[in-house]
């Protein structure tokens, strides 16, 4: 196997038509010697088989008892399948959470981030007002007062943003307060 992979350019990675490689082959067999040559030559170590279980080489080495060869390939980085589908699932489900939240948040945010925008636009145009109109004498000027009144109205709306996030969690917590309080009288 050494001679085919360095002096002929045999690819560590080629798969069967089930999907087995010979990392598969080696793990299967507990070759250490093997394992590690294929890993040095940028074997992939996750790879699944395309038929049956799609089982990992970590999950070969498992199967057959080969502890020096899972360890070896956990060191590496190497995954069995079910840890393959526990990310998958956890990265689903953090897709689907986001669309929820976005769909069911993203016109309120929206309409405050426009609000938001609008605050700022005006208080630009005040001190563009201002400055073009504004007093040379030594008191405050209306470019002043202009863009305090401008500057208040965008924090407001901030605070608005904030407090309609804060208000959902205080809502999401007191309805599960609610059903806990529920469920405790029902088991009364």
């Amino acid at each position: 196997m050494n001679i085919l992979i360095s002096q002929g350019g045999a690819d560590a990675n080629i798969q069967d038509v089930e999907g087995i490689t010979a990392l598969h082959w080696a793990c299967s067999v507990g070759s250490l010697e093997a394992v590690q040559l294929l890993l040095h030559m940028g074997a992939n170590f996750n790879v699944m088989e395309v038929d049956g279980e799609k089982l990992t080489p970590l999950d070969y080495a498992i199967i057959g008892s080969h502890q020096e060869v899972a360890q070896l390939l956990i060191e590496q980085g190497a995954l069995s399948v079910s840890s393959i589908r526990e990310l998958a699932a956890t990265m689903i489900q953090r897709c689907v959470r986001g669309y929820l939240v976005r769909k069911k948040y993203g016109p309120q945010l929206a309409k405050r981030k426009a609000e938001s925008e609008d605050a700022r636009m005006a208080e630009a145009r005040a001190k563009q007002d201002a400055a073009t109109v504004g007093s040379a004498g030594s008191g405050r000027s209306k470019q002043d007062e202009v863009g305090e009144v401008a500057s208040a109205g965008a924090e407001e709306v901030d605070m608005g943003v904030a407090g309609t996030v804060e208000g959902s969690r205080e809502a999401s917590r007191g309805g599960v307060a609610d059903r806990e309080d529920k469920t405790a009288e029902r088991m009364r």
